[in-house]
């Protein structure tokens, strides 16, 4: 079978540096190229290094339009690495960025040359059409957005030139493939015979050939990372094997992938076919710097592990210190909270004796007291239980009923409500300080302190707000009724002293007397 494909290298030039080596060497005399390890293989065209645009024009694709005016199929097909040259060896850097004409690739080079001979031709009417599509992954893309299917017909050059223009600013910046095909239809009579000739001209701008480096059984195997590119290798192997005949070219896995069926007539089919094979004169030795790399790559991890591990070993002794230390500090405020419960409890017990000594003195002292003295006395212990316990007792038993006017009700109202509202911030700062407790924090003393004083003004509020209630539903207080019978001269004149100190000099008051109680606490917690 006879496949009409020639090949051409060009050579991308670039400076050498530490780290690269030098891989094709084109010998444009004999028509061979080099690799650095020293494989020669023969190509049609080895193109010198400072090739220019019209050098590679003229002397490799310059022919194909004769045979695309004789009525034969061609194609370009421009194959590499990314950044060697393909899209600029075709279109040229773009008719905005070009200098002159000299840089003008090898698609408008062509148009134009196709345009100039078909004006030779004055007995023929030609007529061309232009498609441009993008194909990425399995979808195609239509460049120009013409119709009938993408194909814009072009009365002259400077149409092709526009349509250039618009599809260069749609093309995707990489990963894509673009093919850009002119269609060229004929038609003359020749002795009332009429002729008729189509043509078509193609030009495929294949993406990046970066492959992939695999090792099996120490066998270094490269593969192409685009899937479009791995079906056009293996189609191009299939064709490179000496047996195929014309009997089993069905065998060729064209349906592969859309860009295999593209190419189908540029690659074994009936257009005359030109791969021009752009190549980077140096590169880096990628197949020593993956090994390295992954190599590197599996120490990296390595150090990360153990750098973890070393530093949980780290948090794991700096934590169980904190947990030992607290557990210490708990220890020690618990022994010292079990010996203030102790006093406190040593503190009721005598009261409770007390009180029971007393009214065991005032029933053995029945018959020789008169009724007067007995209810007297009677009235006394009663406030004595109900100051040490307000909650044991019945504030209606012990009180007399007054009567109040509504703005005095209301009044105390607006009292209580104040009262609740200080009492809930106290016991938010309180609770505050009890979470901080429970976490396994120690206090310090402002904070004790603190805590005592939100205790001892939180139980005021409390009473303040008992001793209102009380007003409110008529009802007169029994601790104010035993104030009432104090009979010694200095508590009458305490009383009345304080009966008539204002609210903000009360309140001053207060505060002293908390922070006395306070401070006699910690005395005692301390001596503890």
């Amino acid at each position: 079978m006879e496949i009409h494909i020639e090949t051409a290298i060009r050579v991308c030039p670039v400076e050498y540096n530490n780290g690269e080596i030098l891989c094709v060497q084109s010998n444009n005399l004999n028509n061979t190229v080099q690799l650095s390890n020293s494989q020669v293989y023969p190509v049609n065209y080895a193109l010198p290094i400072n090739c220019c645009q019209n050098t590679l024009y003229s002397t490799v694709i310059s022919p194909l339009v004769n045979f695309l005016l004789e009525g034969c199929d061609v194609s370009v097909v421009t194959i590499g690495q990314a950044g060697t040259g393909k899209t600029y060896t075709l279109f040229g850097p773009g008719f905005h960025f070009a200098s002159s004409e000299s840089e003008y690739g090898v698609i408008p080079r062509f148009i134009r040359e196709v345009f100039t001979k078909t004006r030779q031709y004055r007995d023929r009417n030609f007529s061309v059409h232009i498609t441009w599509s993008q194909i990425c992954g399995e979808n195609v893309q239509d460049l120009l957005g013409g119709g009938c299917g993408g194909s814009v017909e072009c009365a002259d050059i400077l149409d092709v030139f526009q349509l250039l223009q618009l599809g260069m600013s749609n093309v995707a910046p990489k990963c894509a493939h673009t093919l850009f095909t002119l269609t060229l239809e004929q038609h003359w009579t020749v002795e009332s015979t009429i002729h008729h000739r189509i043509s078509t001209a193609s030009f495929a701008d294949l993406s990046g050939s970066e492959k992939l480096v695999m090792y099996n059984n120490g066998v270094i195997q490269t593969l192409p990372m685009d899937p479009g590119l791995q079906a056009l290798q293996r189609c191009i192997m299939i064709l490179s094997d000496p047996c195929l005949t014309n009997f089993n070219i069905s065998q060729i896995p064209y349906s592969q992938s859309v860009l295999t069926t593209l190419l189908r007539d540029s690659f074994g089919g009936r257009a005359k076919t030109v791969v021009i094979v752009m190549q980077a004169q140096t590169e880096k030795n990628h197949f020593m710097e993956s090994k390295y790399k992954t190599e590197l790559e599996e120490v990296e991890e390595k150090l990360k592990d153990a750098e973890s591990l070393k530093n949980i070993t780290e948090d794991g002794s700096r934590k169980l210190m904190e947990l030992q230390t607290s557990l210490k500090n708990s220890k020690k405020q618990l022994e010292k909270i079990k010996k203030y419960k102790k006093k406190e409890e040593k503190r009721k017990l005598n009261y409770e004796n007390q009180i029971r000594e007393g009214i065991m003195k005032l029933k053995s002292s029945k018959g020789s007291t008169n009724s007067t003295e007995k209810n007297k006395s009677n009235d006394d212990l009663k406030t004595v239980a109900i100051l040490l316990n307000p909650g044991s007792t019945n504030p209606h038993e012990n009180s007399t009923n007054i009567s109040l006017s509504n703005e005095d009700l209301e009044c105390l109202r607006h009292e209580i409500r104040n009262l609740r509202k200080t009492r809930d911030y106290l016991l938010e700062q309180k609770c505050k300080i009890d979470d901080k407790c429970h976490n396994k924090k120690l206090l310090n003393d402002i904070e004790e302190r603190k805590l005592l004083q939100y205790e001892e003004a939180i139980e005021a509020i409390d009473l303040a707000i008992e001793y209102k209630n009380e007003i409110i539903c008529g009802h007169r207080p029994v601790s104010e009724r035993a104030l009432e019978r104090v009979e010694e001269q200095g508590d009458k004149m305490l009383m009345d002293r304080l009966m008539k100190l204002s609210e903000t000099e009360m309140r001053v008051l207060l505060h002293k007397y908390f922070q006395k109680v306070c401070l006699s606490l910690n005395k005692l917690i301390i001596v503890a």
